[in-house]
């Protein structure tokens, strides 16, 4: 294949036509964040042409270990939410905490903590200011303590498309399973749990 996004030729690193996958890189430097491009494809046997859209996004998150960092990468190494998430994050496959008992959970549990009113209000313009799709993936067994996995959803922002399975709501008060605020958008999200505090704040936000 000779593979085009827009009229920048890109280098094919790899083919795998038994489940109709194509690794490509190169791809143009002006690409932006969370927007639709198409890749056009020419057959180099039967000269035909595909299209094919996809999102630039700023991560894929593809296995426990991408998913763990993007969770830590939103606070410091005290636990404090110090950071804005600012770019287009997907998931590109299912993930599963509870087949990690050692390094996951343990860190889901302890980078979260509550915020007093004095430190939210300071820290008013952090968390998710981009979007964060799920592709109609699913988070199994997630252990969340306090303000949730983004802990603020900023006006703009947009959490979509995922699953939330055997979520565990392990604080007995001021707990949410995706935030604390929510100012943006949550579109299209499930969220099953059998462990809900006694005093919860709220179940997604």
């Amino acid at each position: 294949y000779d593979v085009y996004c827009g009229a920048k030729e890109l280098t094919v690193s790899a083919v795998d036509r038994a489940n109709g996958q194509i690794t490509v890189g190169n791809f143009p430097t002006n690409l932006e964040e969370g927007k639709v491009y198409d890749l056009v494809l020419y057959s180099n046997t039967d000269n035909s042409i595909l299209t094919q859209p996809f999102i630039y996004a700023t991560k894929v998150l593809r296995t426990l270990a991408d998913f763990n960092m993007f969770i830590q990468s939103s606070t410091d190494a005290e636990g404090d939410y110090n950071t804005v998430l600012d770019g287009y994050y997907v998931l590109g496959n299912d993930i599963d905490v509870s087949k990690d008992t050692v390094s996951a959970t343990k860190s889901f549990t302890q980078v979260y903590k509550l915020a007093t009113a004095e430190e939210f209000n300071l820290k008013k313009e952090q968390g998710l200011t981009g979007t964060f799709d799920g592709n109609g993936h699913t988070i199994n067994g997630l252990v969340l303590r306090g303000a949730g996995i983004f802990w603020r959803v900023c006006e703009g922002a947009t959490v979509k498309n995922f699953a939330l399975t055997e979520l565990n709501l392990a604080s007995n008060t001021n707990t949410a399973a995706l935030a604390c605020q929510v100012r943006g958008t949550l579109e299209n999200i499930y969220v099953q749990t059998s462990k809900v505090p006694q005093n919860y704040n709220a179940l997604l936000a």
